[in-house]
């Protein structure tokens, strides 16, 4: 850690030029000043066992820290390292008060609940938090996890990510990121300042794409291969497909988006369509009442709808993507819809198998 107490005063690593006594801010107990040529000067635990600082933080990791300091000292002269909430009993890696934003600046793997509490406990202090990714997350590929867990929204931005680069010193923005065809896409943007970040994030504005034919042929060949191999993700999506006599690679195109989605079901909005397509229309009634049809967006949503653990009421954009899907089938003539159901005015087409669907898609 790069902060501890002297004299009942905060004092920073850096800033100390002797080996007095510390105390950890978090757990009160001694703490020993390291310094040297090669790594950035911090504190250590004479003793493990505080639930409140990690030992063994990185070089690059204490680095970024304070980088991330003296940015955020150009917005908050007030901001400081490592102030700790003792209600909650926890600390932010960079707080600033005068706008009770708290930075988190994440370098580790952190499991879902450990990231729920902490988000939670400053919630409970009325501060904001913002979840800053370091470089090992900037040097993986897009995961749902890493989505679920630290995405943000943004009316301008979409979903986004923001990474701060500590080998570079400069912030790293993924922003309008969404599900093309089961695969993530973003943009990536640059930033050697929060001026300039703060100044992007005010002036730009995400944009919606369609889908290729190539793009949909290739998702179709993927899920077939998949199938093939017996992948055991797919074992749900052709089971329902199963059950009413249907084969998952042949689905109406109704269900194949032509315009990129939002991430809300990780890269499954295919899937998630293909649902909703058979509880809607393999069944014997051609009319389907507002309960069933909320019925319908219940089960569907525990299926394959995602939880984003730093968005706001992010339930509401599955909603939005359910009208989205009940419109499109409306407009393709499958629907009729009136004040208390729907109407089935006719089915859309399954395939007999892959092989014709592409072969359809081709001509």
């Amino acid at each position: 850690m790069l902060m501890a107490k002297r004299n009942d005063k905060l004092v920073l690593a850096s800033e100390v030029k002797n080996t007095q006594d510390f105390i950890c801010p978090g757990c009160l107990q001694l703490v020993l000043l390291r310094r040297g040529s090669v790594k950035i000067a911090h504190f250590a635990h004479l003793k493990s066992g505080c639930n409140m600082f990690a030992e063994n933080e990185s070089q690059l990791h204490l680095g970024g820290k304070k980088s991330l300091l003296q940015m955020a000292q150009n917005w908050d002269p007030a901001a400081q390292l490592e102030t700790t909430f003792d209600e909650v009993k926890q600390r932010a890696d960079i707080y600033l008060p005068t706008v009770k934003l708290a930075l988190e600046y994440q370098c580790s793997p952190i499991n879902q609940d450990r990231l729920q509490q902490r988000t939670q406990g400053y919630s409970q202090m009325g501060v904001q938090v913002v979840w800053i990714l370091g470089n090992p997350y900037l040097s993986q590929r897009l995961t749902t996890q890493t989505l679920t867990k630290f995405a943000r929204f943004d009316v301008n931005l979409g979903f986004y990510l923001v990474f701060w680069d500590a080998k570079r010193t400069r912030f790293v923005l993924w922003a309008d990121i969404i599900e093309v065809a089961g695969q993530y896409e973003y943009h990536e943007s640059q930033y050697v300042s929060y001026q300039e970040l703060k100044q992007f994030l005010q002036q730009c504005s995400f944009y919606q794409r369609r889908v290729t034919l190539k793009e949909k042929l290739k998702q179709l060949t993927t899920i077939n291969n998949q199938i093939q191999m017996k992948n055991k993700t797919l074992v749900f999506m052709v089971t329902q497909c199963y059950q009413v006599g249907r084969i998952l690679p042949a689905c109406p195109l109704i269900c194949h988006p032509s315009e990129a989605q939002f991430p809300i079901f990780g890269c499954q909005t295919l899937f998630w369509r293909i649902l909703v397509t058979i509880k809607m229309f393999e069944r014997d009634s051609q009319g389907i009442l507002k309960t069933e049809l909320n019925q319908i967006y219940t089960e569907t949503i525990q299926e394959y709808g995602l939880t984003f653990y730093q968005i706001i009421n992010f339930k509401r954009f599955y909603r939005l993507a359910f009208l989205q899907y009940l419109q499109e089938l409306t407009a393709a003539g499958y629907l009729k819809q009136t004040y208390d159901k729907v109407i089935i005015i006719k089915r859309p087409e399954w395939f007999e198998d892959w092989e014709q669907k592409r072969a359809n898609w081709s001509n």
